[in-house]
């Protein structure tokens, strides 16, 4: 009989056991839920940066090749503009009044780095290498 009482007093305790304990695991499932629900959200949110970021890597490099077709065609354009004076130059014997500025100052510039740096004309040796090249079949 005093196990039965015993046994009887037992019950609220196991019960209140037993939703303590179902209490905390429905908490960690929803901890749990709620950790996939972020995972998921980070997971699309960043394939959306993703993206975003792809495209504007897209639009920069479409305009860099725009800017750069721009500025090949001004270079060329400019390069072109010199050709007849440089051929003049080099081989009528042009001068235009900026000749003796230039050797001037050139000869200017040699002298202050010779100044600076002690250094003294002389030609450098022009060095041969000593083993066979390795073969190359592009070449």
């Amino acid at each position: 009989m005093r196990r039965a009482r015993g046994a009887a007093n037992l019950v609220p305790m196991i019960d209140s056991v037993k939703a303590r304990e179902q209490g905390r695991l429905d908490r960690l499932i929803q901890a749990r839920m709620g950790q996939n629900n972020q995972n998921y959200y980070n997971r699309a949110r960043q394939a959306q940066l993703n993206l975003d970021q792809y495209n504007q890597d897209v639009n920069a490099a479409g305009q860099l090749g725009a800017v750069g077709r721009t500025n090949f065609r001004n270079a060329a354009q400019s390069l072109l503009n010199q050709v007849p004076r440089v051929a003049a130059r080099a081989f009528g014997g042009y001068q235009d009044k900026y000749d003796a500025y230039e050797q001037m100052l050139n000869q200017s510039i040699m002298d202050k780095r010779r100044k600076i740096t002690g250094q003294i004309d002389y030609e450098v040796p022009q060095y041969q290498p000593t083993f066979e090249p390795i073969y190359n079949p592009f070449s």
